[in-house]
C-alpha cells in the first residue's frame, strides 16, 4: 500500500469517525510521523489531520496558531473540512486575527462542496450578517442544505425562520 493511499484512507476514516478526537487518539500514536512527513510534502489530507492534532492537542502540544496554519494550508488545497475549520478559526480569532469576511468566504467554498458544517456556518453568517450582508433567504438556503444532511443545529435554526 502506498503512503499516499494510506494518508487518504486516514483522512476518510477521520471524516466518518464518530468523533475526530477519538480517531486521532486511536491513530496518532502510530500514524503521526507519517502525517508529518506527508504534510512536509504538501499533502492536503495530512495537513488537515495535523491541524486536527494541534487543535485537539493529540500527539502534539495543543497550539491554536499551528492548527490554523495547517488548516489553512489544507484549505488552499480545496479540502472542505479544512476550509470549514480555517473559517471557524478566522471567525472566532482562534490562532489568528478575526476576519469574518475571510471566514465566510471559506465557509462558502466548503459549503459548495457539500460540507454540512460549513453549510450551517454559512447560514449563520447570512443570518447574523457576519462577514456577508445579512440575508434571511440566504440563511434559509444554507440551513436547509445542512438540515438535509441531518445537522440538528441547522434544523433548529431553520425552524426558527418558519415560526
Amino acid at each position: 500500500m502506498s503512503e499516499q493511499f494510506s494518508i487518504t484512507q486516514d483522512y476518510q476514516k477521520c471524516l466518518t469517525a464518530e468523533s475526530v478526537r477519538a480517531f486521532l487518539e486511536e491513530n496518532a500514536k502510530v500514524r503521526l510521523a507519517d502525517w508529518q512527513k506527508a504534510a512536509a510534502e504538501q499533502n492536503g489530507y495530512a495537513e488537515y489531520l495535523l491541524g486536527c492534532c494541534y487543535d485537539y492537542g493529540v500527539g502534539v502540544k495543543q497550539n491554536a496558531v499551528t492548527a490554523f496554519e495547517y488548516y489553512l494550508k489544507a484549505a488552499n488545497k480545496t479540502i472542505p473540512p479544512a476550509q470549514n475549520a480555517a473559517g471557524y478559526c478566522l471567525l472566532n480569532g482562534i490562532g489568528t486575527l478575526p476576519d469574518a469576511r475571510a471566514a465566510a468566504n471559506l465557509f462558502f467554498k466548503a459549503a459548495h462542496h457539500g460540507n454540512k458544517n460549513a453549510q450551517f456556518n454559512l447560514g449563520w453568517c447570512y443570518d447574523s450578517g457576519c462577514g456577508v450582508e445579512q440575508d434571511s433567504c440566504g440563511a434559509v438556503e444554507w440551513y436547509l442544505k445542512a438540515a438535509e444532511q441531518n445537522d440538528c443545529d441547522a434544523q433548529y435554526n431553520l425552524a426558527l425562520h418558519y415560526e
